[in-house]
């Protein structure tokens, strides 16, 4: 009971801290004009989430059992070398543009792996 509380509590902190939420505009691409504008806005979301990923990594980190943080550990490395490895094939497969397409699939990475820790830590997921 008390870790499931500790572990919603921790969630709560997240979900509600300004600070991960300063300075991210989810409209910001559709009101991009010129593709380095989009390319900004991917850099700031990918920002943005990452603060939250880490976050949320270190909250979940502390929940574990010492065999569960070398797992997640893993997982998490594992996780970074795939991400590094797809946006770096879909940038070199684009012929203009390389730039763009690596900030957003940075962004998209970083976004999703963060809305999983969130919830897997809401769940107070043990690994």
């Amino acid at each position: 009971m008390k870790t499931l509380l500790t572990s919603l509590c921790a969630a709560a902190v997240l979900l509600c801290s300004s600070a991960a939420w300063a300075q991210y505009d989810p409209q910001c691409a559709s009101k991009a004009q010129y593709a380095q504008d989009g390319q900004q806005c991917d850099r700031e979301r990918t920002q943005h989430f990452d603060k939250i990923l880490n976050q949320s990594y270190q909250a979940l980190m502390k929940q574990q059992s010492q065999a569960g943080k070398n797992r997640l550990r893993s997982m998490q490395r594992l996780w970074m070398r795939e991400r590094d490895d797809e946006c770096r094939a879909q940038a070199a497969n684009t012929a203009v543009g390389a730039g763009v397409v690596g900030d957003a699939c940075l962004a998209d990475y970083t976004e999703d792996r963060a809305q999983a820790m969130r919830l897997w830590l809401q769940q107070g997921k043990r690994f």
